[in-house]
């Protein structure tokens, strides 16, 4: 513990810098990968499984030019 300390006085900025890396290494491997979305192509299936599971429909508009 006292190591740390005097790391930490000695060299502020790099002990920071090496924490905030360490987390973001370490935070994403703390949660499971999520599933990959099944997207639907066409409006009527997908308002079919809309009203079976309760769940909204996202829609995209695209004007492709």
């Amino acid at each position: 513990m006292f190591f740390a300390q005097v790391i930490s006085i000695v060299y502020p900025g790099r002990t920071m810098i090496r924490l905030i890396a360490l987390a973001a290494f370490l935070v994403p491997a703390a949660f499971p990968q999520q599933q990959l979305i099944d997207w639907l192509n066409n409006y009527h299936d997908a308002l079919k499984v809309s009203k079976e599971t309760g769940k909204p429909i996202f829609l995209e508009f695209r004007c492709e030019a």
